[in-house]
């Protein structure tokens, strides 16, 4: 092959990527456009809740994991998938579905997964593949999990009765109220522990991510 040759076949998948961008960019904007409201919510969820403060560094964490791995994406060739953009009507049933329940996370998790699907349409599976780390971690942009403060006081009401039961310390435990001979104390949602449990995950992932190539070894360690 020649020194033209071998040019122009590196300079193919380039190309690819390059006339793909367009339509990422638009349809990403058409996205935002479209769930704006849902964008907006998530935003003044990050400014009000501490425990999901850290999402304002997930788009750059996402960035970063792309570039990262920009020698796996050199050479890869965009091959669009468009019949695959047939699954936005399903999914758009489940945003009309989580819109008219009022759940909110709901449509913002869909409106997420739309946009993965998006990429995975105009990328093809290759390319969305060695992405996909990056593309992923967006998923963190969403505040969800508050439904798990409840359960999290549960857990730790329990915990705490078992270990003062352990220790031989006399208690009596309500619900949340937990009382000893000492007094009264009151788990409240802010020791319910969720703050730490979300930013540990998104944490623990781009870890796992940047550290380990093997899925056993990410799962490892995330468990």
């Amino acid at each position: 092959m020649s020194t033209d040759s071998a040019a122009a076949a590196m300079a193919r998948p380039r190309n690819a990527m390059l006339r793909a961008m367009p339509a990422l960019l638009g349809g990403t904007l058409l996205l935002l456009l479209v769930f704006r409201a849902e964008a907006a919510a998530a935003l003044t969820v990050w400014e009000e809740s501490t425990a999901y403060s850290h999402c304002y560094f997930v788009l750059p964490i996402a960035l970063y994991i792309l570039w990262d791995r920009r020698d796996m994406l050199r050479g890869a060739q965009a091959r669009p998938l468009p019949w695959l953009a047939l699954g936005m009507l399903p999914l758009g049933l489940v945003w009309l579905l989580a819109e008219r329940m009022g759940f909110m996370e709901g449509g913002q998790l869909v409106a997420m997964t739309m946009l993965e699907l998006l990429f995975l349409v105009v990328l093809g599976w290759r390319v969305w593949w060695l992405m996909s780390a990056g593309l992923l971690y967006l998923y963190f942009l969403v505040p969800f999990g508050a439904f798990l403060t409840v359960p999290l006081q549960h857990f730790t009401a329990d915990f705490v009765r078992l270990g003062l039961t352990v220790l031989g310390i006399p208690n009596y435990v309500d619900s949340f109220l937990i009382e000893i001979p000492e007094g009264q104390f009151f788990v409240a949602e802010a020791c319910a522990g969720l703050r730490f449990l979300i930013a540990a995950v998104a944490f623990g992932v781009l870890y796992s991510v940047l550290i380990y190539r093997s899925p056993w070894r990410r799962l490892g360690f995330m468990l």
